[in-house]
């Protein structure tokens, strides 16, 4: 959360209220000015009220993913590097320098992730395995971008499936781009289109209601607001979510985005596996990289 929502967040909460403030301070800084939870959880101040937990309950005690994690997190390449020459079943790399027939492997990966979806019967099995399987990019454009593996992807799946989706918007994904506040849609929400009686319906997450059950949300597909192909999604886009398996694609050419917090923010969005294609000389690159966005919070804080 950036310095101006935090700001806001702030004055409107009760000066007698009490805050509990649950996060990762390790991932990705917001898009906008300042890191407020990374500056309030190095302020000396507060040390008598912060809590670290150690636990990992998303990837459940997968050893790859979490050993690649927390070496990426102290910028230690070179047990990146043999963590990811290693032999683990939770972790899969493809050295995109050299395996000559990667592009090959990258397509059968997304037809193999992506296979769950197009077999399922029902929208009821289409949102079982919504969150089964994800591309994640550093960026939008380029040759590892959303918006050329959202094509890639399309046409992938157009030509191999049988029934999917070369019925017209069948089990098409898509991700929300504005926020529709009637319809209780936002930036970042993601569907499943399909096409039932000739009418494409675009089905949602259930909303867990105050009763404790679970609400189908489908609207028309002419109903959404402005909407974006959601196979791969930017890893900054995908913090908060979680999916069982993860595909992160790393930049052929260095980029001030690709640092050692998005890579960590990959990583750790996966349940079960991940699946990393770039060079090993790029994800050194990423691992030896991090930005710092301060927001002077902390010096305040502290009185310097």
């Amino acid at each position: 959360m950036n310095m101006a929502l935090m700001t806001r967040l702030f004055e409107a909460i009760s000066p007698d209220a009490r805050i509990v403030m649950l996060g990762d301070m390790n991932q990705l800084s917001p898009v906008q000015a300042g890191a407020v939870f990374f500056d309030l959880c190095h302020a000396d101040i507060l040390s008598d009220f912060r809590v670290f937990l150690d636990v990992n309950f998303r990837s459940g005690g997968k050893v790859g993913i979490e050993k690649l994690a927390k070496a990426v997190n102290v910028s230690d390449a070179d047990t990146v590097a043999d963590i990811l020459k290693a032999d683990y079943p939770d972790l899969v790399f493809v050295d995109t320098d050299e395996d000559e027939g990667y592009q090959t492997r990258l397509e059968s990966c997304i037809l193999e992730g992506y296979k769950p979806l197009w077999d399922a019967a029902s929208c009821d099995q289409a949102m079982a395995v919504l969150d089964g399987f994800r591309i994640l990019c550093p960026h939008n454009s380029g040759n590892s971008g959303t918006l050329q593996i959202n094509h890639l992807c399309e046409k992938i799946l157009r030509s191999e499936g049988k029934d999917g989706i070369n019925r017209p918007v069948f089990k098409k994904l898509l991700m929300v781009r504005r926020n529709d506040y009637k319809r209780l849609l936002f930036n970042g929400d993601t569907c499943v289109v399909l096409e039932e009686n000739g009418i494409s319906t675009a089905w949602f997450a259930p909303e867990q209601l105050e009763s404790g059950q679970s609400d189908s949300r489908h609207f028309r597909l002419s109903d959404l607001p402005e909407c974006e192909l959601g196979f791969a999604v930017t890893v900054h886009k995908s913090q908060g979510s979680e999916f069982d398996t993860v595909l992160i694609l790393i930049p052929e050419q260095i980029s001030p985005v690709v640092t050692r917090q998005l890579l960590y923010t990959g990583i750790t969005r996966s349940r079960k596996k991940v699946i990393i294609f770039g060079s090993m000389p790029m994800i050194r690159q990423a691992v030896q990289t991090s930005v710092e966005r301060r927001s002077n919070l902390q010096a305040v804080l502290d009185g310097k």
